[in-house]
């Protein structure tokens, strides 16, 4: 995470019904941190979905099935 990490999907395999999405930041172990945010989702393993982030000056946004679902805009490194 020293040189940062986005995670446009993380999901947890023992609930298909939540989608995650991280930013990664700051220095090494153990001085790193994360930003993330959780979206309740239709179950996951059953289908297709797309996913999608804008990576702007100062802000990146994540996109599930097209909707926004997440704006993070600070964080360092």
């Amino acid at each position: 995470a020293a040189s940062g990490e986005i995670d446009i999907l993380e999901m947890r395999g023992e609930n298909p019904f939540e989608a995650v999405f991280s930013l990664h930041y700051g220095g090494s172990f153990p001085d790193n941190l994360y930003s993330s945010g959780t979206r309740a989702t239709p179950d996951l393993s059953l289908d297709f979905h797309t996913y999608a982030i804008e990576w702007e000056e100062g802000r990146i946004n994540w996109y599930f099935d097209g909707f926004l679902v997440q704006t993070r805009n600070s964080w360092f490194t």
